[in-house]
């Protein structure tokens, strides 16, 4: 893994490792490194990571697609839910 210090502000992050190039920990501390809770993630891989509630799978590039866009819809409707709430 390269050498991060900090990451960009985003609402949507792509792990982008189809053959397992990232273990759980590092994922792991790259989301430990954003701690927005309106950032969310997809993985694309081959395997299964531990679930986390910011955190959607994708096993082939149509699911990662459809994971992105499904993500994106969530994102903003948790934060419809959340203005709402206010």
């Amino acid at each position: 893994m390269g050498g991060f210090t900090e990451l960009p502000d985003h609402d949507l992050m792509v792990f982008n490792m189809p053959n397992g190039e990232l273990s759980q920990q590092q994922v792991d501390q790259l989301m430990a490194m954003n701690n927005d809770e309106d950032t969310h993630y997809v993985a694309y891989l081959k395997g299964r990571l531990e679930p986390n509630d910011r955190l959607n799978f994708s096993n082939s590039p149509f699911t990662l697609y459809h994971n992105i866009l499904s993500t994106l819809k969530y994102a903003e409707v948790v934060k419809l839910i959340e203005q709402e709430n206010v």
